[in-house]
């Protein structure tokens, strides 16, 4: 069975208010970390499931407590917006999204995938109750909704960490270098938010080149 993508548009006054008892993103790693790298990710996208069932895995035994990663929802289809739905309603939320990616062939195998998302919450001890409560959510749909609306992008994973944003996953030891100048940036009393990364890493990772900014020349040792 084909996937059927489904057009995601228009968003309600509502949107602006904040969902305190299911907020929009999935948290990983040390409250004390000094790094944080944000990834816009899909249920449904075959690299987002490499990212979550591997990459951050080496991610966090390289750098350990000095890095958090958070997930956001980057829906593209009816599949993401009832599958994240349920992510975050869970009382695990890794474990539950990390579940969609192990999964996500017979997902897109099945005839009925929206049935197919929640036997996977089932699964991991969703009741039929629970399950039917937090799919009628209303104020939580739109707000998943409003995270990929904000971004303004076409594809997944998107990655975050200071100003510099990715399209894609990089390899992983280009992903890697830049965390590691993300660390030695604050390390040496700069501020995450003013994080660019130096010549070298924006032309690995083929961004456009900063000639004027100091951030990136004080790292480019």
């Amino acid at each position: 069975m084909k996937f059927i993508f489904i057009l995601i548009i228009g968003l309600t006054a509502g949107l602006a208010k904040a969902n305190t008892t299911h907020p929009t993103e999935i948290v990983m790693g040390s409250d004390e970390a000094i790094v944080t790298l944000c990834e816009y990710g899909s249920l449904t996208c075959h690299i987002c499931a490499k990212f979550a069932t591997s990459v951050k895995d080496e991610l966090f035994a390289k750098f350990g407590d000095k890095l958090r990663i958070v997930m956001r929802p980057f829906p593209f289809n009816k599949v993401d917006i009832e599958g994240f739905k349920l992510v975050l309603c869970s009382k695990d939320p890794v474990k539950y999204s990390t579940a969609f990616y192990e999964k996500q062939d017979d997902l897109f195998e099945a005839k009925d995938q929206v049935e197919a998302v929640k036997n996977i919450v089932k699964g991991l001890g969703m009741t039929s109750h629970e399950i039917q409560k937090c799919l009628e959510n209303k104020q939580l749909e739109q707000q998943i909704i409003m995270r990929r609306q904000l971004l303004k992008a076409d594809v997944a994973p998107i990655l975050k960490i200071g100003k510099i944003k990715i399209a894609g996953l990089p390899k992983t030891p280009l992903l890697e270098n830049l965390i590691e100048e993300a660390i030695q940036h604050v390390e040496a009393g700069g501020d995450i938010s003013t994080f660019t990364g130096s010549k070298k890493l924006r032309r690995s990772l083929d961004l456009k080149p900063l000639e004027n900014d100091k951030n990136a020349k004080k790292v480019t040792k």
